[in-house]
Parts: structure tokens; sequence; C-alpha cells
């Protein structure tokens, strides 16, 4: 969902990465959270527009923006999301905040699940052949 984070008291540090990014920041299919232990690494900071939120500063984060934020001192943060698409797009089930799939994607990774299982008892060399040939096909669709 998009997201507006409002600084009220102290300071934090914040890195917004583009969702082109998703990939290299290592956040595993159906999940909302990375792996990365820490985003704000040298590695990593090049990819995002980083920034210092001090109180009265708010900043607007779009829909599939992965961020981070770390306290430079104690602090509070308010967060309002809305929901930026409309709502049969949404999967089902409870959604605290704004982090669940559309249902096409949820779909989608059942729809993966079937051709990996499909694929079992096929040799390795064979199986990557054809699975990347598969994902490359998938990847020209999204253009």
């Amino acid at each position: 969902m998009a997201n507006i984070l409002t600084q009220v008291v102290g300071e934090k540090e914040i890195l917004v990465f583009h969702p082109s990014t998703v990939n290299e920041l290592d956040i595993p299919p159906g999940a909302s959270s990375s792996r990365i232990q820490d985003p704000f690494s040298k590695e990593l900071q090049h990819l995002g527009f980083h920034g210092i939120l001090r109180p009265g500063d708010a900043v607007y984060i779009p829909p599939l923006w992965p961020h981070a934020t770390r306290p430079s001192t104690p602090n509070v943060g308010v967060n309002v999301f809305w929901k930026s698409f409309k709502d049969n797009l949404y999967d089902r089930g409870k959604d605290v905040y704004g982090n669940k799939d559309i249902l096409n994607y949820t779909e989608g990774r059942k729809l993966l699940e079937r051709i990996a299982k499909s694929f079992k008892k096929v040799d390795g060399d064979t199986k990557e052949f054809y699975m990347k040939r598969l994902a490359s096909e998938l990847e020209s669709m999204a253009r």
C-alpha cells in the first residue's frame, strides 16, 4: 500500500528502494521483509534513496517501494497507509501493515509450484534448460 511516514519525535534514517531492485534485496517469494541483516550497508546504499527524518518531516512511500528505517535517536513516527489498487486485486485476509501481495501474484506462485513439481523427475540439465526457457518467456511477458 502507499504510505506516508511522518516523524514526530527524534530522528531516523530512511532508505527507500525502487521496485526494480526487489531481486537484489533478498526478499523471499511471498514475504514482505528482506533477509539482509543491514540494508544500510555500503553494498546496498547505492541502490536506494537515503535520508534523515527529523520531527515534522514526512515522506511519501509509493506502493511496492521497499524501504528500511534505522533510529538515530529514540523516536516516534506515524505511518498512514491507504489502498492503491481496487479491492478485488488484493489477496484475501488481514493486512495490517499493507504488505500483502496482490491476488495475481499469490495465484501465480501456486502455478509456479505446479510447474516445478511437474519437472521433479526430469534430469538436472534438461530441467534447468526448460525452466530457464520458461523463466525467460515469463520475463518477456512482463514488458
